[in-house]
Protein backbone atom coordinates (compact mmCIF):
# COMPACT_ATOMS: atom_id res chain seq x y z
CA UNK A 1 0.00 0.00 0.00
CA UNK A 2 1.38 3.43 -0.97
CA UNK A 3 1.71 5.83 1.93
CA UNK A 4 0.17 9.23 1.29
CA UNK A 5 2.12 12.29 2.49
CA UNK A 6 -0.16 15.23 3.22
CA UNK A 7 0.94 18.62 1.82
CA UNK A 8 0.79 20.27 5.26
CA UNK A 9 3.00 17.61 6.78
CA UNK A 10 5.61 18.06 4.04
CA UNK A 11 5.62 21.83 4.53
CA UNK A 12 6.10 21.50 8.29
CA UNK A 13 8.97 19.09 7.72
CA UNK A 14 10.68 21.49 5.29
CA UNK A 15 10.22 24.42 7.64
CA UNK A 16 11.63 22.40 10.54
CA UNK A 17 14.67 21.36 8.52
CA UNK A 18 15.20 24.98 7.37
CA UNK A 19 14.83 26.28 10.91
CA UNK A 20 17.30 23.76 12.30
CA UNK A 21 19.69 24.59 9.46
CA UNK A 22 19.56 28.28 10.31
CA UNK A 23 20.11 27.57 14.02
CA UNK A 24 23.07 25.34 13.20
CA UNK A 25 24.57 27.99 10.91
CA UNK A 26 24.20 30.66 13.60
CA UNK A 27 25.87 28.41 16.15
CA UNK A 28 28.79 27.80 13.80
CA UNK A 29 29.03 31.54 13.13
CA UNK A 30 29.06 32.31 16.85
CA UNK A 31 31.76 29.70 17.49
CA UNK A 32 33.92 31.22 14.74
CA UNK A 33 33.39 34.71 16.16
CA UNK A 34 34.29 33.53 19.66
CA UNK A 35 37.51 31.97 18.36
CA UNK A 36 38.47 35.08 16.39
CA UNK A 37 37.74 37.26 19.44
CA UNK A 38 40.27 35.22 21.43
CA UNK A 39 42.82 36.16 18.77
CA UNK A 40 41.81 39.83 19.03
CA UNK A 41 42.02 39.68 22.82
CA UNK A 42 45.66 38.66 22.64
CA UNK A 43 46.43 41.54 20.30
CA UNK A 44 44.55 44.01 22.51
CA UNK A 45 46.34 42.86 25.65
CA UNK A 46 49.66 43.52 23.94
CA UNK A 47 48.48 47.00 22.95
CA UNK A 48 47.22 47.80 26.45
CA UNK A 49 50.48 46.64 27.99
CA UNK A 50 52.55 48.86 25.70
CA UNK A 51 54.15 51.84 27.45
CA UNK A 52 52.83 54.19 24.76
CA UNK A 53 49.17 53.22 25.33
CA UNK A 54 47.52 56.21 27.02
CA UNK A 55 44.08 54.77 27.78
CA UNK A 56 42.69 52.82 30.71
CA UNK A 57 39.44 51.12 31.68
CA UNK A 58 36.85 53.48 33.14
CA UNK A 59 34.61 52.79 36.13
CA UNK A 60 31.94 54.81 34.37
CA UNK A 61 29.73 52.38 32.41
CA UNK A 62 28.93 55.06 29.79
CA UNK A 63 32.55 55.91 29.01
CA UNK A 64 34.01 52.36 29.37
CA UNK A 65 37.51 53.71 28.68
CA UNK A 66 39.19 57.04 29.38
CA UNK A 67 42.59 58.74 29.27
CA UNK A 68 45.20 57.41 31.69
CA UNK A 69 45.94 59.84 34.53
CA UNK A 70 49.47 61.18 35.10
CA UNK A 71 50.73 59.95 31.75
CA UNK A 72 53.63 61.38 29.79
CA UNK A 73 55.36 60.22 26.64
CA UNK A 74 57.92 61.58 24.21
CA UNK A 75 58.22 59.71 20.92
CA UNK A 76 59.27 60.70 17.39
CA UNK A 77 59.79 64.30 18.55
CA UNK A 78 56.18 64.46 19.77
CA UNK A 79 55.14 65.04 23.37
CA UNK A 80 52.04 63.77 25.11
CA UNK A 81 51.07 64.74 28.63
CA UNK A 82 47.88 63.81 30.48
CA UNK A 83 47.45 65.40 33.91
CA UNK A 84 46.14 63.93 37.15
CA UNK A 85 42.56 64.79 36.20
CA UNK A 86 42.75 62.79 32.97
CA UNK A 87 42.84 65.53 30.33
CA UNK A 88 45.61 66.39 27.86
CA UNK A 89 47.12 69.17 29.89
CA UNK A 90 50.55 69.97 31.38
CA UNK A 91 49.27 71.64 34.55
CA UNK A 92 47.87 69.68 37.47
CA UNK A 93 46.59 72.67 39.40
CA UNK A 94 43.21 74.28 38.77
CA UNK A 95 43.50 77.99 38.05
CA UNK A 96 41.15 80.77 39.16
CA UNK A 97 41.22 82.23 35.63
CA UNK A 98 38.11 82.02 33.45
CA UNK A 99 38.21 78.64 31.72
CA UNK A 100 37.28 77.68 28.17
CA UNK A 101 37.09 73.95 27.46
CA UNK A 102 37.40 72.55 23.94
CA UNK A 103 35.21 69.45 23.82
CA UNK A 104 35.44 66.75 21.16
CA UNK A 105 37.09 63.60 19.88
CA UNK A 106 40.56 62.83 18.50
CA UNK A 107 40.72 66.12 16.57
CA UNK A 108 40.45 68.11 19.79
CA UNK A 109 42.75 65.68 21.61
CA UNK A 110 45.29 66.12 18.81
CA UNK A 111 46.01 62.52 17.92
CA UNK A 112 49.34 62.17 16.13
CA UNK A 113 50.36 65.71 17.11
CA UNK A 114 52.68 66.97 19.80
CA UNK A 115 51.35 68.72 22.92
CA UNK A 116 52.23 72.20 21.65
CA UNK A 117 50.51 71.52 18.29
CA UNK A 118 47.04 70.79 19.67
CA UNK A 119 44.19 73.24 19.13
CA UNK A 120 44.04 73.97 22.87
CA UNK A 121 47.77 74.74 23.18
CA UNK A 122 47.83 76.89 20.04
CA UNK A 123 44.72 78.79 21.14
CA UNK A 124 46.23 79.35 24.60
CA UNK A 125 49.35 80.85 23.01
CA UNK A 126 47.27 83.04 20.68
CA UNK A 127 45.00 84.34 23.42
CA UNK A 128 47.92 85.11 25.72
CA UNK A 129 49.41 87.34 23.01
CA UNK A 130 46.23 89.43 23.12
CA UNK A 131 46.63 89.92 26.85
CA UNK A 132 43.50 87.96 27.77
CA UNK A 133 43.65 86.18 31.15
CA UNK A 134 41.96 82.91 30.14
CA UNK A 135 42.81 79.23 30.51
CA UNK A 136 42.11 76.88 27.58
CA UNK A 137 41.43 73.24 28.49
CA UNK A 138 41.56 70.18 26.25
CA UNK A 139 38.42 68.06 26.80
CA UNK A 140 39.14 65.82 23.82
CA UNK A 141 39.14 62.00 23.92
CA UNK A 142 39.74 59.86 20.81
CA UNK A 143 36.75 57.76 19.83
CA UNK A 144 34.09 59.39 21.99
CA UNK A 145 30.74 60.04 20.30
CA UNK A 146 27.91 62.27 21.48
CA UNK A 147 26.69 59.76 24.05
CA UNK A 148 30.11 59.66 25.74
CA UNK A 149 30.96 63.33 25.26
CA UNK A 150 27.99 64.62 27.23
CA UNK A 151 28.86 62.29 30.11
CA UNK A 152 32.53 63.25 29.92
CA UNK A 153 31.67 66.96 29.91
CA UNK A 154 29.66 66.69 33.12
CA UNK A 155 32.43 64.71 34.86
CA UNK A 156 35.24 67.10 33.95
CA UNK A 157 33.15 70.22 34.52
CA UNK A 158 32.62 69.18 38.14
CA UNK A 159 36.40 69.34 38.49
CA UNK A 160 37.16 72.47 36.47
CA UNK A 161 33.90 74.50 36.65
CA UNK A 162 34.24 75.72 33.07
CA UNK A 163 32.94 79.13 31.97
CA UNK A 164 32.60 78.34 28.28
CA UNK A 165 32.49 75.06 26.37
CA UNK A 166 33.31 75.03 22.67
CA UNK A 167 32.21 71.73 21.23
CA UNK A 168 34.06 70.93 18.00
CA UNK A 169 31.56 68.58 16.41
CA UNK A 170 33.08 65.95 14.13
CA UNK A 171 30.33 64.50 11.87
CA UNK A 172 31.33 61.01 13.00
CA UNK A 173 30.26 61.95 16.55
CA UNK A 174 26.84 60.60 15.55
CA UNK A 175 28.28 57.07 15.75
CA UNK A 176 26.55 54.85 18.34
CA UNK A 177 27.93 51.97 20.35
CA UNK A 178 26.13 48.61 20.33
CA UNK A 179 24.49 49.32 16.99
CA UNK A 180 25.37 49.08 13.31
CA UNK A 181 26.70 52.63 13.70
CA UNK A 182 29.49 51.57 16.07
CA UNK A 183 33.11 51.95 15.07
CA UNK A 184 34.32 55.56 15.09
CA UNK A 185 36.55 54.71 18.06
CA UNK A 186 38.66 52.36 15.89
CA UNK A 187 37.99 49.40 18.21
CA UNK A 188 38.90 51.09 21.52
CA UNK A 189 35.46 50.44 22.98
CA UNK A 190 35.65 46.69 22.25
CA UNK A 191 39.18 46.60 23.60
CA UNK A 192 37.70 47.41 27.01
CA UNK A 193 34.22 45.93 26.72
CA UNK A 194 32.84 42.83 25.01
CA UNK A 195 29.39 41.31 25.00
CA UNK A 196 28.89 37.64 25.81
CA UNK A 197 27.53 36.86 22.34
CA UNK A 198 29.98 37.97 19.66
CA UNK A 199 28.31 37.32 16.29
CA UNK A 200 25.93 40.35 16.33
CA UNK A 201 28.97 42.59 16.82
CA UNK A 202 30.79 41.06 13.85
CA UNK A 203 27.71 41.31 11.63
CA UNK A 204 27.18 44.95 12.55
CA UNK A 205 30.87 45.64 12.01
CA UNK A 206 30.73 44.13 8.51
CA UNK A 207 27.78 46.38 7.60
CA UNK A 208 29.55 49.39 9.08
CA UNK A 209 32.72 48.84 7.07
CA UNK A 210 30.87 48.25 3.80
CA UNK A 211 29.24 51.65 4.18
CA UNK A 212 32.26 53.52 5.52
CA UNK A 213 34.74 52.59 2.78
CA UNK A 214 34.01 53.09 -0.90
CA UNK A 215 36.68 50.62 -2.01
CA UNK A 216 39.16 48.05 -0.74
CA UNK A 217 41.91 50.62 -1.20
CA UNK A 218 40.01 53.14 0.93
CA UNK A 219 39.69 50.51 3.66
CA UNK A 220 43.46 50.09 3.86
CA UNK A 221 43.94 53.86 3.82
CA UNK A 222 41.16 54.31 6.42
CA UNK A 223 39.59 56.86 4.08
CA UNK A 224 35.93 57.38 4.93
CA UNK A 225 33.17 58.09 2.42
CA UNK A 226 30.62 60.90 2.29
CA UNK A 227 27.90 58.25 2.31
CA UNK A 228 29.18 57.01 5.68
CA UNK A 229 28.87 60.42 7.35
CA UNK A 230 25.37 60.83 5.93
CA UNK A 231 24.42 57.34 7.11
CA UNK A 232 25.62 58.00 10.66
CA UNK A 233 23.70 61.26 10.81
CA UNK A 234 20.48 59.87 9.32
CA UNK A 235 20.47 56.91 11.70
CA UNK A 236 21.13 58.93 14.86
CA UNK A 237 19.94 62.42 14.00
CA UNK A 238 17.25 62.88 16.65
CA UNK A 239 19.19 61.30 19.51
CA UNK A 240 22.41 63.14 18.61
CA UNK A 241 20.88 66.57 18.18
CA UNK A 242 18.98 66.23 21.44
CA UNK A 243 22.24 65.38 23.21
CA UNK A 244 23.79 68.58 21.85
CA UNK A 245 20.76 70.41 23.18
CA UNK A 246 21.28 68.71 26.55
CA UNK A 247 24.91 69.90 26.59
CA UNK A 248 23.79 73.47 25.92
CA UNK A 249 21.09 73.28 28.60
CA UNK A 250 23.56 71.91 31.12
CA UNK A 251 25.95 74.80 30.52
CA UNK A 252 23.21 77.45 30.41
CA UNK A 253 21.70 76.26 33.69
CA UNK A 254 25.01 76.89 35.45
CA UNK A 255 25.36 80.31 33.82
CA UNK A 256 28.10 79.30 31.38
CA UNK A 257 28.41 79.63 27.61
CA UNK A 258 28.18 76.89 25.00
CA UNK A 259 29.21 77.03 21.35
CA UNK A 260 29.23 74.38 18.62
CA UNK A 261 31.82 74.37 15.83
CA UNK A 262 30.85 72.24 12.81
CA UNK A 263 34.17 70.64 11.91
CA UNK A 264 34.30 69.88 8.17
CA UNK A 265 35.20 66.46 6.79
CA UNK A 266 38.02 66.67 4.27
CA UNK A 267 36.61 63.87 2.11
CA UNK A 268 33.38 65.86 1.61
CA UNK A 269 35.02 68.61 -0.46
CA UNK A 270 34.39 68.02 -4.14
CA UNK A 271 36.64 69.07 -7.02
CA UNK A 272 34.09 71.66 -8.16
CA UNK A 273 34.40 73.44 -4.81
CA UNK A 274 31.10 72.25 -3.36
CA UNK A 275 30.75 70.56 0.03
CA UNK A 276 29.09 67.15 -0.04
CA UNK A 277 27.73 67.39 3.50
CA UNK A 278 26.27 70.89 3.07
CA UNK A 279 22.67 69.72 3.50
CA UNK A 280 23.56 67.77 6.64
CA UNK A 281 25.37 70.79 8.13
CA UNK A 282 22.43 72.99 7.21
CA UNK A 283 20.11 70.63 9.10
CA UNK A 284 22.34 70.77 12.16
CA UNK A 285 22.58 74.55 11.90
CA UNK A 286 18.79 74.91 11.66
CA UNK A 287 18.40 72.82 14.81
CA UNK A 288 20.98 74.87 16.69
CA UNK A 289 19.39 78.16 15.62
CA UNK A 290 15.94 76.92 16.60
CA UNK A 291 17.28 76.13 20.07
CA UNK A 292 19.28 79.35 20.43
CA UNK A 293 22.61 77.56 20.47
CA UNK A 294 25.59 79.55 19.18
CA UNK A 295 27.50 77.82 16.42
CA UNK A 296 30.19 78.31 13.78
CA UNK A 297 30.21 76.68 10.37
CA UNK A 298 33.73 77.18 8.95
CA UNK A 299 33.43 74.89 5.91
CA UNK A 300 34.28 77.73 3.52
CA UNK A 301 37.50 78.50 5.43
CA UNK A 302 38.88 74.98 4.97
CA UNK A 303 37.90 74.85 1.30
CA UNK A 304 40.98 76.80 0.19
CA UNK A 305 43.49 73.96 0.67
CA UNK A 306 41.86 70.69 1.76
CA UNK A 307 44.97 68.53 1.35
CA UNK A 308 46.92 70.90 3.57
CA UNK A 309 44.35 70.98 6.37
CA UNK A 310 43.29 67.31 6.55
CA UNK A 311 45.15 64.03 6.48
CA UNK A 312 43.80 60.92 4.68
CA UNK A 313 41.80 59.88 7.78
CA UNK A 314 40.01 63.27 7.95
CA UNK A 315 41.95 64.37 11.02
CA UNK A 316 43.16 67.95 11.13
CA UNK A 317 46.84 68.41 10.38
CA UNK A 318 48.97 70.93 12.26
CA UNK A 319 48.10 73.50 9.57
CA UNK A 320 44.44 72.60 10.02
CA UNK A 321 44.76 73.22 13.74
CA UNK A 322 46.35 76.60 13.06
CA UNK A 323 43.40 77.58 10.87
CA UNK A 324 40.91 76.33 13.48
CA UNK A 325 42.66 78.45 16.11
CA UNK A 326 42.38 81.52 13.88
CA UNK A 327 38.64 80.88 13.55
CA UNK A 328 38.16 80.32 17.28
CA UNK A 329 40.26 83.32 18.29
CA UNK A 330 38.32 85.61 15.95
CA UNK A 331 35.05 84.29 17.36
CA UNK A 332 36.16 84.82 20.97
CA UNK A 333 37.50 88.31 20.21
CA UNK A 334 34.18 89.26 18.61
CA UNK A 335 32.37 88.08 21.73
Amino acid sequence: MTKTILPGSSLRKNLTVSFLGIIFALIILEICCQIYTLYLDKQWEVIKADSSHYFKASKNFVLVYELANNFSLEKDNRRLCINRFGIRELENEITDKPKIALLGDSNVFGIGLSQEQTISSLLQQTIERTGANVKILNFGVPGYGLNELIEYLKIKDKIYEVDHVIYILNPNDFARRNSIYEGADAGLYRMYYQSLIKSPWFIRKAIYRMIKYSSFDDYHKLKASIKWYQWLFKGNKDAGLNQIKEMASYMNEKGSNFTVVLLPAGVAYNENGSYGLAEMYENIGDFLKANNINYINPTNKFRTNVEKYFDHTDHLTFEGNVLMVEILNRYLQDR
